[in-house]
This record gives structure tokens, C-alpha cells and sequence, in this order.
């Protein structure tokens, strides 16, 4: 199953999807995505308001902390207020005035990349966090808590993005290009400080 990762003791753990009180842009405004059920009208990036093909409910177990969900303070990602996200959830960063970037300069990247830019931080989750899998007839990006733009599969079984999608990077280069926006950050802040 995608987004599932496989334990030695034979269970499973979520580690994509979205945090169950995570606001979605819909058709009927911002709703709640455990309130959100196939056929429901998503606003989307790239093709407006799409239905839902599938909303796959489901609760965390008890993950190690290398699988702990982020905490990501409101205003970090453009989000409205303080957003949940799973290690393998993959969304949209923008990657403007690092050099070398393709036009526009922009990544899929998995969330676990992100811990350290912006006060973003693992966090050990309460008990039955809930999430829900959302996909569509074809792979979307969709709004989350006003402009965090999170990736969601389409119902086919590669669930893979369209070739007009960036493309999604791996876990150590999505570090590195974090690890540039957080440099890149800093040194900023200690030229305004200086100035």
C-alpha cells in the first residue's frame, strides 16, 4: 500500500497522507479533510475544482520517532495556522533565488525534508491521530490551511505526477535543498542585522 511503511513486527505505519483538521480548499470553502468523501469538488493548482476519486481514512500507531509527523508553525509554508504533516507527505517548495533552479524554481519534496527550516520540528503524535489518503482520476496538487500546496496521487496504481509537474525529488536531495534555503535564510537575516 502506498504511503504505508512496513515494521519489523509485522505492522504498518501512515507516513503519507493528510493530518486529519487539516483545512482543504473545496468547492463549499475550507472543510476539514476527514469531512471530505469521494466525489467532493477539491480546488486543485493546475486544473481548478476536481472530484475526489478516493478519501481512505485511517489512524496512526504509535510510530518510532524517525517516523513522527512535523509540526509546522502558521506562516512557515504560507498555511493559516499550525499544520500537521506526515514524513512522506510530499509538497510543493519554493525554491526561489537558490542558484541553479529550473523557471519556475520550484520541488516536490517529502515533509521529512523540511525539519529545521522555519521552526519546523518533529513531534511525537497523540494517540489515534487521524489521517486520510486523498487521490484523484489524476495526480493534483491541492491547497492546504490557505496557500501549503500538498501533493496527492492520482487513482491510477503509479501514482505518479504529470510530466508538467516538478518532479519528486528523493529524501537526501530534498535535505540538501533545504539545507540551502535555511543557509540562504540565515544569511539574510545576519546581513539585515548588520546593516
Amino acid at each position: 500500500m502506498k504511503g504505508v511503511a512496513d515494521l519489523e513486527s509485522g505492522g504498518a505505519l501512515l507516513v503519507q497522507g493528510v493530518v486529519a483538521g487539516t483545512r482543504i480548499a473545496t468547492l463549499r470553502g475550507w472543510q476539514g479533510v476527514e469531512t471530505l468523501r469521494p466525489g467532493d469538488g477539491v480546488l486543485t493548482v493546475d486544473a481548478g475544482v476536481q472530484p475526489l476519486a478516493e478519501a481512505r481514512p485511517a489512524r496512526l500507531a504509535a510510530p518510532p520517532p524517525a517516523l513522527w509527523p512535523l509540526r509546522v508553525p502558521a506562516g512557515a509554508l504560507d498555511c493559516r495556522e499550525t499544520l500537521i504533516l506526515l514524513p512522506d507527505q510530499r509538497l510543493l517548495l519554493d525554491l526561489e533565488g537558490l542558484p541553479d533552479m529550473p523557471d519556475p524554481p520550484r520541488a516536490l519534496v517529502p515533509a521529512a525534508a523540511l525539519q529545521g527550516l522555519r521552526g519546523i520540528r518533529r513531534f511525537c503524535p497523540p494517540p489515534g491521530l487521524g489521517a486520510v489518503t486523498l487521490a484523484f482520476a489524476e495526480p493534483q496538487l491541492i491547497y492546504a490551511s490557505r496557500a501549503t500546496l500538498l501533493a496527492c496521487p492520482g487513482a491510477s496504481p503509479d501514482g505518479r505526477m504529470a510530466p508538467a509537474d516538478p518532479v519528486p525529488l528523493g529524501l537526501p536531495q530534498a535535505r540538501h535543498l533545504v539545507t540551502c534555503l535555511i543557509a540562504q535564510e540565515l544569511g539574510r537575516a545576519l546581513r539585515q542585522r548588520c546593516a
